[in-house]
């Protein structure tokens, strides 16, 4: 029971999957650390720059492909969108937080929330120039694109809905 005067809220059990401006920090954190152990290193006369410089390039590679399992082997207009989903798919759940509930189009996204002046968000387009889409059940929200033949439902959409 929730003592009088105290308002009861429970905050929605979510799963983070991918966190774009996570994998950034990650990533620029271990390209530092590489770094300077590569400095501190040294002693290695032996190799040149080039070569020091290259196994730096791959093992950043190797651990960047740790911090992004599930785009391993996508293409990268591919990955661009997923990305771009997964941002929408946050940004409608920031204005479910803030409303109580979804947009029921992703062009409300670019009104004002809350009387203010400024656009919540300016939509982006797909990598092959055509909008995002959404569906809601009431529950959870589904962003998708449509991919590169412009066609809903197809095979070569590209969907985020965290399940």
């Amino acid at each position: 029971m929730v003592p009088r005067g105290w308002a009861a809220y429970s905050w929605p059990a979510t799963r983070r999957k991918y966190n774009p401006a996570m994998r950034t920090h990650v990533v620029l954190v271990l390209v530092v650390v590489l770094l300077a152990s590569f400095l501190a290193r040294g002693g290695d006369e032996k190799r040149t720059l080039e070569d020091r410089v290259r196994s730096l390039e791959e093992r950043v590679a190797k651990l960047e492909a740790r911090a992004t399992p599930g785009f391993r082997g996508l293409p990268q207009d591919r990955k661009d969108a997923l990305v771009a989903c997964k941002d929408l798919y946050d940004k409608c759940h920031y204005y479910k937080l803030r409303l109580r509930r979804f947009p029921r189009t992703l062009a409300e996204l670019e009104k004002p929330l809350g009387g203010g002046s400024k656009p919540f968000t300016k939509l982006p387009k797909d990598p092959w120039g055509h909008d995002y889409r959404a569906e809601a059940d009431g529950r959870d929200i589904s962003i998708y694109s449509v991919g590169p033949d412009g066609k809903p439902n197809t095979a070569d959409d590209v969907r985020y809905a965290d399940e």
